[in-house]
């Protein structure tokens, strides 16, 4: 499987605060409408830096206005009073300077929640700044009709900047086994660290076997582009020494039967915990019983003062995080399903196809190439879809070319498919006289299939019974096929089969289960069903992989990524 690194931001730009004040509104202003500011509570620059020409800054902030009016005439102010033989702000833009305060217009109504500030605050030293110094930016947004915002920053010069060291992946990994992720910690920087937060979610397949004292703990439950995932954050009160290299006590993680590519993201802090709110409003953590979690070879001892965060956290090349990455031996057999149900003697009705994932392993798919499936139909000549559903669209690739036919149809999953997950998509069709016994061919595909000649079925490595990944269905005045329902599988051994060379002549899906599932959190189209009649679509979105970013954002890989996976993949870049 080609992989791209996914990852949520601990860093300095989601070490976000909000700061909105209750001070008197100007006559013409809105009684329901405030400004609100977002930004790191501190940071720490290096102070020999250099700002590097076009860059976005090293402070990210973030304004909006709360309410439903455009704020108008916004002006941001940034006062450097406190920042005296500290720190130096270099702005971009048409900002203007009057004593120590620099005053930035904002040229259009702010008509957003929340916006990035366009200005690229940068912070560097002070000429003979010295290494432990603090001082205070203060930021403030007015505007003639909302209430203004204030943020104060703390800047620290010079500070730690602890290291991870990469973490090897684990292959082959037998299900119910147990896995020690060695952290291993070097502070590279000017100051000490003394105090060390380690953050860290671990998406399904993986689970905690301690719960240690100083540590908390929680989960969420994934959907669509995201896996479920359990979350914990440990706080250790422990000196790390600039150029200190230091281990924390073993770590062990259970590799539960939904296990097949999963992964744990580990994300060191120093002194003070930025950019992990988003966990804290996500996993509901509670306390851990167990014992504390320490260093080898180092007792906690704990200072009154902690000091700053770690240097360039977000703007250099993310040294503080690592990843384990575990393929485990297991799999999941996905199966395409389909039911016609006729009406007015088979000149109409309803085509459901679909697809579920029968276990045991959940699929969650970060690659461009082998990726999640995509469920497509292909409506023969005299055969008209009247309704399409959301999540279906005409046309697309097969077999290397593009594919321009309106009755040919793709429907997207998602890239987390988890064990006992059925998307079903519905379509309505009218038939004409001599269409009424058509057959319609209907298949799983991926990039690799779609983009590649000779697959004509989703090449899935975890998939060891492609045989039932596409199938045929008869029209007509007889109901045909039926849409099994699933309930999530144990382990078991099967024989890999055979991929077939053409569809058959039959929809022959396998393995009817009890009860119907849809993935924890998935948003549908329509409510579950527990009947083998006719579903409205519960198809989730893209099956592209995203790149998260503050619990939950994505970038959709096209084409062109697709064409790079598949070369890194022949290339042997992959499980």
């Amino acid at each position: 499987m080609v992989l791209i690194r996914l990852a949520r931001p601990f860093g300095i730009a989601a070490a976000l605060t909000l700061a909105v004040t209750g001070t008197a509104l100007p006559a013409s202003a809105a009684s329901d409408l405030s400004l609100m500011l977002e930004g790191p509570a501190a940071i720490s620059i290096d102070p020999t830096a250099k700002p590097e020409p076009h860059s976005a800054g090293n402070l990210p902030l973030y304004i909006g206005r709360v309410g439903k009016e455009a704020a108008k005439d916004v002006v941001v102010s940034y006062d450097t009073r406190d920042l005296t033989g500290v720190a130096e702000l270099t702005l971009s833009g048409q900002c203007t300077v009057s004593g120590t305060v620099h005053t930035c217009k904002q040229w259009f109504p702010l008509e957003y929640d929340r916006i990035n500030l366009t200005e690229n605050a940068t912070l560097t030293g002070a000429k003979d700044a010295k290494i432990g110094a603090k001082g205070v930016l203060h930021i403030k947004a007015t505007s003639s009709n909302a209430k203004e915002a204030v943020q104060d920053v703390e800047v620290f010069t010079g500070g730690p900047k602890l290291e991870l060291k990469e973490i090897p992946a684990q292959n082959k990994v037998k299900i119910g086994s147990t896995l020690d992720a060695p952290i291993e910690i070097t502070n590279k920087g000017s100051l000490p660290a003394n105090r060390v937060i380690l953050a860290m979610y671990a998406t399904d397949g993986l689970e905690f076997k301690q719960r240690f004292g100083n540590c908390e703990y929680g989960a969420e439950s994934g959907g669509g582009s995201w896996t479920s995932s359990a979350g914990m954050i440990c706080t250790v009160d422990t000196q790390v020494a600039p150029g200190e290299t230091v281990k924390l006590s073993p770590m062990q993680f259970g590799v539960t039967p939904t296990a097949l590519y999963t992964f744990a993201n580990f994300h060191i802090l120093a002194n003070v915990e930025t950019g992990t709110h988003w966990m804290r409003e996500s996993y509901n953590l509670k306390p851990g019983s167990g014992p504390r979690l320490t260093f080898v070879g180092k007792p906690e001892a704990p200072v009154a003062t902690v000091g700053g965060p770690n240097i360039d956290e977000d703007n250099g090349s993310a040294h503080n995080y690592a990843e384990l990455e575990v393929h485990a031996d297991s799999s999941a057999d996905f199966s395409a399903i389909a039911q016609w149900t006729p009406a007015a003697g088979g000149r109409t009705g309803k085509l459901t196809v679909g697809m579920l994932n029968s276990g045991p392993g959940s699929v969650y798919d970060r690659s461009g190439g082998e990726s999640a499936p995509s469920v497509q139909v292909v409506l023969p000549k005299g055969v008209t879809a009247t309704t399409v559903p959301e999540k279906c669209s005409a046309g697309g690739h097969a077999n290397g070319e593009q594919v321009k036919d309106q009755g040919y149809y793709t429907c997207s999953t998602d890239i987390w498919i988890p064990n006992g997950a059925r998307y079903t998509f519905e379509f309505a069709l009218a038939l004409t006289a001599e269409a009424v016994n058509s057959t319609v061919p209907f298949s799983l595909q991926n990039s690799q299939s779609s983009y590649e000649p000779g697959h004509p079925s989703a090449v899935m490595s975890w998939d060891k019974n492609p045989a039932n990944d596409l199938g045929s269905i008869k029209l007509g005045e007889q109901a045909s096929g039926n849409l099994p329902t699933t309930t999530p599988t144990k382990p078991a051994t099967t024989a890999p089969t055979k991929a077939p060379t053409k569809a058959p002549p039959a929809v022959q899906p396998t393995g009817t289960r009890s009860a119907s599932a849809v993935p924890a959190g998935q948003k549908s189209s329509a409510a579950p069903s527990t009947s083998t009649g006719p579903l409205a679509s519960t198809g989730g979105g893209s099956n592209a992989g995203p790149i998260a970013g503050a619990g939950i954002a994505a970038i959709v890989l096209g084409a062109a990524l697709v064409v790079v996976a598949l070369r890194r993949r022949r290339a042997g870049a992959h499980q």
